[in-house]
């Protein structure tokens, strides 16, 4: 599974360009200023401060080493640097350092430590885990395949407005995956996502109000949504499909 998978699909609304890397992950964007490439001089105070001991200096040295902002790139500096900050619980550090050892960034492939570091976020509630949690035990990417652990996952994210799990659930609601069915919810959370601008949900959502499926037949809402998609370059389903 590629970085971009997970990225594009953690993300949401919001999972494209860096953060200031001081409050968030630079793979988590969120509505933040621009990230400032730091200079030579604060590489070296942050880096005096991560021998410290500092959590966030330790997850701005990962950052720094991994995106090579004024240093060479490299990916087995920035785990060690993020494994550091998540001795201390850093919520952004657990997250990156589990995306690290999904994907083999700066060691081997270790998808049951992916898993124990995107879980430690996700009980602290971060979102953009969750969701990938919820990715993981779906497709069986490095664990089982749980659809019940997935729909559980990805409801507290879609709960905390995480778009993507927005659309996972009216998936699995729709199909009775993980959970029972229930078009009406599934109308439902593909109506939020749709609602946020996600091209995917706008189809789905459309297709439901074109066959009166768990919301009342409405032409004219189908129309606006399935043409919002299609605007988007999504293949509409028919009703015949």
């Amino acid at each position: 599974m590629s970085r971009q998978f997970f990225c594009a699909v953690v993300v949401a609304a919001s999972f494209l360009g860096p953060t200031s890397v001081h409050a968030q992950s630079a793979k988590l964007p969120v509505a933040s200023p621009q990230a400032t490439i730091p200079d030579a001089e604060t590489i070296e105070i942050t880096r005096k401060r991560a021998n410290e001991g500092n959590p966030i200096a330790q997850f701005n040295m990962g950052v720094y080493a991994e995106k090579g902002w004024s240093m060479p790139v490299d990916m087995v500096a920035a785990r060690s640097w993020y494994l550091l900050a998540c001795e201390q619980g850093h919520i952004k550090a657990q997250f990156n350092l589990a995306l690290m050892y999904l994907l083999g960034e700066g060691g081997p492939e270790e998808p049951l430590n992916a898993v124990k570091y995107f879980t430690l976020a996700a009980d602290q509630g971060d979102a953009p885990a969750q969701n990938n949690l919820g990715i993981m035990y779906e497709g069986g990417n490095g664990v089982p395949k749980n659809a019940k652990l997935a729909f559980s996952w990805y409801l507290k994210a879609a709960g905390a407005g995480n778009v993507a799990s927005q659309v996972a659930l009216g998936s699995m609601y729709r199909t009775g995956r993980g959970t029972e069915r229930d078009a009406a919810k599934a109308a439902g959370w593909y109506l939020k996502a749709a609602e946020a601008g996600n091209a995917l949900a706008q189809e789905r959502i459309g297709y439901l109000y074109a066959t009166g499926q768990g919301v009342v037949r409405d032409p004219v809402a189908s129309a606006k949504w399935t043409g919002l998609a299609k605007e988007a370059g999504v293949r509409i389903t028919t009703v015949t499909d």
